[in-house]
Order: structure tokens, then sequence, then C-alpha cells
């Protein structure tokens, strides 16, 4: 399989989960349903994951990576204006992730990126 074609695919994976943990919770995401709604066999997703914690993980290290966060040093704006772009940006976030989002804040994403640890 291409890397192009495997980031594709992870990307959709990824995107399943987390439409299904946002409307549903993480407790309704298993392999199989995800396999299910992708419709695949769950064995299938072990290429892209080691098993649903793995996938949670990746998860929530997608949805982190949706935070835009200013990359001037130097915001024009002081501190506070910084940091209050970066809270609107949270919430957006917040907004488009409601099932997810618990779960980046009490389960923060060990790397940037997401895909395999």
């Amino acid at each position: 399989m291409h890397r192009r074609t495997a980031a594709g695919a992870l990307s959709r994976v990824l995107g399943v989960a987390e439409s299904m943990i946002d409307a549903d919770g993480v407790a309704v995401l298993t392999i199989r349903r995800l396999g299910d709604a992708l419709g695949v066999q769950a064995m299938a997703l072990y290429h892209y994951v080691s098993g649903p914690d793995e996938l949670v993980e990746a998860v929530i290290a997608a949805v982190a990576e949706e935070i835009q966060v200013p990359s001037d040093g130097q915001p024009s704006a002081g501190w506070r204006g910084f940091l209050r772009q970066v809270a609107d940006d949270v919430e957006r976030v917040a907004q488009l992730h409601p099932g997810v989002f618990p779960l980046l804040m009490t389960h923060p994403p060990a790397h940037r990126g997401h895909g395999r640890p």
C-alpha cells in the first residue's frame, strides 16, 4: 500500500472514530463497531492501531492538532491577546468535538502528530 493511501485511510479511520465519540461517547467506540461503520472487518483496523487505547490516543492527538496556536513569538496584541486567540480556538474545537474534547483535557496527547505513537 502506498504511503499516501495509508495516510488517507488512517485519516478516514480517525475521522469516523471522532464522529462516533462525538455522537455517542467513548464508551461505545470499539474496534468492531468502528469496522462496521467503515464497512471493513475489525481485524483490518489493527493495521493502523494496535488496539482501542491507541485508537483513542490517536483520535485525541488528531483533535489536539486542530487547535490553532499563533506561531509568532511576539503577538502584536500582547500576551492577553495571544491567550484570547488560543482560548477562542480551543472553544471552537470543543464545539466541533463535544465528545472528544473532554478526553483531550483529561488525557492530553504525549506528542504532536497522530498515527502510531
